[in-house]
């Protein structure tokens, strides 16, 4: 079997290498799943591995291709639930630019008027000018902070519910993720067990078969080594090829 599932394995470096463009975002995090060295181990403890490698093969090729399919999905999905939550943000904040303008200018007229009383030159009118002018304002620095703290709880709230409805979006893509993947592990277990049959392997590029041809010449033209050893070494390139295949996944 070592060589003959070495060659078998070329095609799940090509979906492996499309896969790993599609992580975008960070992966939310799942229990139960299989790590990159149980989906090593189960491979090569499979019975149908054994008896044929290449039906095996087809199991892991088409849970890889649904894997990469399900990570551009919630890639997507993460995508939008931000991009909903920083258009309600700017939409938001344009409706509040009329109050907040107000307010500044409401203030800005009172500093300009005790602004006024800084340039007097006496001492005492100076006084007398900053008491009457602080007077006056009473009621206009009031309402400006009146106005200042009611927007802001009113912008506060509406913030706090544009994250929550964020935080919701996010976890229905998590969500979806996690089913969708646990879905995929459990085809691939059937897959494995005879229970469901293969989904077909993508088909290549004329340019990508032709190298795979290619390879396929050159490890059978190395085949005749039989000996014990010659096998476990291959077993373990077989398997350590394998793992650099599963590292493109994630």
């Amino acid at each position: 079997m070592s060589q003959r599932s070495l060659n078998l394995l070329l095609p799940l470096a090509l979906l492996l290498a499309v896969g790993a463009e599609a992580v975008v975002r960070p992966l939310p995090p799942y229990v139960g799943l299989p790590t990159q060295d149980g989906l090593t181990r189960l491979f090569f403890n499979s019975r149908l591995t054994r008896r044929d490698p290449k039906t095996s093969v087809s199991c892991f090729a088409g849970y890889i291709g649904e894997s990469n399919l399900i990570t551009e999905q919630y890639s997507g999905a993460y995508s939008e639930c931000l991009a909903v939550a920083q258009n309600s943000r700017r939409g938001i904040d344009k409706e509040f630019l009329s109050t907040r303008w107000r307010i500044e200018s409401a203030a800005e007229n009172v500093c300009n008027a005790l602004r006024i009383c800084g340039k007097t030159n006496d001492t005492l009118d100076s006084f007398n000018c900053h008491a009457a002018i602080g007077s006056n304002n009473t009621v206009s620095t009031y309402s400006i902070s009146g106005n200042a703290s009611e927007s802001a709880s009113l912008l506060q709230e509406r913030y706090r519910l544009i994250d929550l409805h964020h935080v919701q979006c996010t976890h229905r893509a998590e969500r979806s993720y996690v089913e969708s993947t646990a879905s995929n592990y459990n085809y691939l277990q059937g897959c494995l067990d005879g229970r469901i049959k293969p989904k077909p392997i993508p088909s290549t590029t004329s340019s990508t078969s032709s190298t795979t041809t290619t390879t396929t010449t050159t490890t059978t033209t190395e085949a005749p080594t039989t000996t014990e050893a010659a096998t476990t070494e291959s077993q373990a390139n077989i398997e350590d090829q394998f793992k650099e295949l599963l590292n493109l996944l994630n």
